[in-house]
């Protein structure tokens, strides 16, 4: 159907000119971007295929349906006029569902196999890892600290700006890592050659 060519500071419509073009001085700060960028770029439109692909495990796309509810209610949380801390258990549900839907994906997964991993992301964790053979679990360990216990869910959310963007980034980076490792979409590719395969 033919392809275009997009930039990810246009998808900032709303942001002040001044603060696009400190973002875009500042290295690390663009890069981030770039790549939160892609993520939902290819969680989004992998989304739809995914779900309704009848080859898939039907659990997994169960998950997937429930990974992706959590994370659009988090997006809408992160959207009011301040930020609202609640977000954070959308985005710890959205993570444990996105985890278990790689697994049933990967290596298919039964109701009772998604109950006794229970609502432990570290031991999710180390699942998605045997499955995926996905190597950085130190980096990674740090950012699922970020995460309350789902015992916190009956209480108010304390949690700092910084704590709820990164938890919302890394749910996000598990959808788009679901979308790369069983669609062909990958716009990573595009932004960082070094990522295409050999």
């Amino acid at each position: 159907m033919g392809s275009v060519q997009v930039n990810a500071l246009d998808a900032l419509h709303e942001m002040p000119q001044k603060i696009k073009t400190n973002l875009s001085e500042n290295r690390k700060a663009i890069w981030d971007y770039v790549v939160f960028w892609a993520d939902c770029i290819d969680f989004g439109y992998a989304y739809d295929a995914l779900y309704r692909s009848e080859n898939r495990d039907a659990l997994g796309r169960q998950l997937l349906c429930a990974g992706y509810e959590e994370l659009s209610s988090a997006t809408s949380l992160l959207l009011e006029h301040r930020p609202n801390k609640r977000a954070i258990m959308n985005c710890r549900m959205a993570t444990e569902m996105l985890l278990k839907c790689f697994i049933a994906f990967k290596d298919g997964l039964t109701e009772t196999q998604a109950k006794n991993l229970g609502h432990n992301l570290g031991n999710i964790f180390d699942k998605f890892l045997d499955v995926s053979g996905y190597q950085h679990r130190a980096e990674t360990n740090d950012l699922l600290r970020v995460f309350p216990e789902i015992k916190e869910r009956y209480k108010a959310q304390e949690v700092d700006n910084s704590s709820l963007f990164d938890g919302y980034c890394f749910a996000q980076s598990i959808g788009a890592f679901t979308a790369r490792a069983f669609t062909d979409r990958n716009t990573l590719l595009q932004v960082m050659p070094s990522n295409k395969p050999n």
